[in-house]
């Protein structure tokens, strides 16, 4: 981060708390002007250190559950996976698409309201056009989704906001300007209340009601920052962790464990090969491999055997799933 300043770093920190913040808010917090704010988070983003700014949903609130499908290929040509990526990209229930080295070249994240929906409305059109060139498959359903905000931004400071988008399934009903304007903001969390107005044909007052009704029923959680950490030096890491002679208070002390370490984004607890899943922004593959011994080395007990993944691009990610309402 050779071009980053301590201002601008603080910026990133407080974006990635809340990126929906107001510029005046933000000024206020670090003691300077909204002009300056202003012109900071713009030349953040035109030298592509902000690449997004996103609302964490979280689907389990209105009954989808995220189901993973973890990929290797064989006999496969770059037309082929090009239209393999065309087609999963253009699928409504997909939401996280990534390419991957590692013990995986491909990990796809689809929303599901049960198996059924998840094998008969994706896998089964998926595998339809593309099985011959799988060499293997692996499914995962995700239980709970831990999100933390980047601590690497500002290593010294504490303060922490941890969602998780998972846990149990409720039927919170929403209505057709409720998802517009989930839509909306998904991919653009920064996006003003007048605009929002404006593209839902309501007001101003309807607009912020129904957001903050959305933040206390917890189907909004978090307003993140989108960054590519290839921008910063580092390397974007899944650890997939399977588990041994689990208890609930060992489990727990494991993901609280690796929630505070610096370069943890997020840890999953899934149904599946495996138990945990490990996400990680860290500065090289030799850190990594000390951070990971030094895992298993104080939870040796209960980890059974862990294996790895570099993420190397991710062409499509939003965090809503389809509704027809």
């Amino acid at each position: 981060m050779k071009e980053l300043d301590l201002r601008d770093k603080k910026i990133l920190f407080q974006l990635d708390l809340n990126s929906r913040i107001s510029y005046s808010e933000l000024a206020k917090k670090l003691n300077t002007s909204k002009e300056v704010v202003n012109y900071r988070i713009n030349r953040l983003k035109e030298r592509k250190y902000i690449t997004q700014f996103y609302t964490l949903i979280n689907p389990g609130k209105f009954g989808f559950v995220a189901f993973k499908l973890y990929l290797n290929f064989q006999n496969i040509n770059e037309e082929i996976y090009t239209s393999m990526l065309n087609y999963l990209e253009e699928h409504k229930m997909v939401f996280w698409l990534a390419s991957t080295n590692g013990v995986f070249e491909m990990m796809i994240g689809t929303w599901a309201r049960n198996h059924y929906d998840f094998n008969y409305n994706f896998l089964a059109g998926f595998l339809n056009k593309f099985s011959k060139y799988i060499s293997e498959k692996e499914t995962s359903i995700t239980l709970d989704n831990y999100q933390i905000n980047r601590k690497w931004f500002l290593p010294k400071t504490t303060e922490r906001k941890i969602t998780d988008t998972g846990g149990k399934l409720e039927n919170t009903p929403l209505d057709k300007i409720d998802y517009k304007i989930l839509n909306i903001i998904a991919n653009n969390s920064r996006k003003a209340y007048t605009e929002i107005a404006k593209e839902t044909n309501t007001t101003l007052q309807i607009v912020k009601y129904r957001i903050k009704r959305l933040e206390k029923e917890g189907v909004i959680m978090h307003y993140k920052l989108g960054v590519d950490p290839k921008m910063y030096g580092r390397e974007f890491v899944k650890t997939i962790i399977s588990l041994k002679d689990i208890t609930e208070e060992r489990e727990n002390q494991l993901i609280n464990y690796c929630l505070e370490l610096k370069p943890t984004l997020n840890v999953v607890r899934c149904i599946g090969p495996w138990d945990l899943e490990i996400e990680m922004e860290i500065e090289n593959m030799e850190k990594y491999n000390k951070v990971m011994a030094d895992i298993r080395e104080k939870f040796l007990d209960i980890i059974k055997s862990y294996k790895t993944a570099i993420i190397i691009a991710e062409p499509k990610v939003t965090f809503i799933p389809y509704l027809d309402v």
